[in-house]
């Protein structure tokens, strides 16, 4: 579901939450497209997660480097904040074993309770390839998995190149490998 603040223009509505876990772009991002992304901006969003939304951990995804600096900087002006951030990379393999790493670290983030946030750039396709692939690892069904993460297993909805369609079909081989996999699934043309 949306996170909503009426009062707070600046902070992006595209940050979602779900249990334990949150998503959304790259922090002090603004503007359409591939916009800027603004330090004031990111310094507000940090204090946001971390104040009000208890976040802990952050898995960057992209923007590994300029996050840590806002992080340094945010923990800097905050000498008592605990936060961390772990950095990973989403490969566009066909091959679920590619991100078996990623998907492990955010199933055990999900299963341990403790709030984190996950983004990529414009938080959608790595954003949510690493949630559907951690709720897989935690027992989720492929169609259940993409719910959770709160977008569409429909290759139309995905298919901007095929790096996109790529993390789709290694989505739902990780759901067969897992028995994990749900007939409706397989209805989606994924052009293997």
């Amino acid at each position: 579901r949306k996170v909503r603040r009426k009062n707070e223009p600046d902070i992006p509505d595209n940050f979602a939450q779900y249990g334990n876990v949150m998503k959304g772009a790259v922090l002090g991002r603004s503007g359409k497209g591939s916009g800027t992304i603004e330090l004031d901006r990111a310094m507000r969003e940090l204090a946001y997660l971390y104040d009000v939304k208890g976040v802990r951990t952050i898995l960057s995804m992209a923007q590994c480097n300029k996050v840590a600096g806002f992080i340094a900087r945010f923990k800097k002006e905050r000498p008592e904040v605990r936060i961390k951030q772990i950095c990973r990379k989403i490969k566009y393999s066909k091959n679920p074993s590619s991100n078996e790493g990623v998907y492990k670290e955010v199933a055990g983030l999900i299963q341990s309770g403790e709030k984190f946030y996950v983004h990529c750039y414009y938080g959608f396709h790595r954003t949510g390839t690493a949630l559907v692939g951690g709720w897989i690892k935690t027992g989720l069904s492929f169609d259940e998995a993409f719910a959770r993460a709160g977008i569409s297993s429909n290759i139309r909805r995905w298919s901007g190149s095929q790096s996109q369609t790529n993390l789709l079909i290694q989505l739902r081989r990780l759901a067969e490998d897992s028995g994990a996999a749900d007939s409706s699934d397989m209805d989606n043309n994924y052009d293997e």
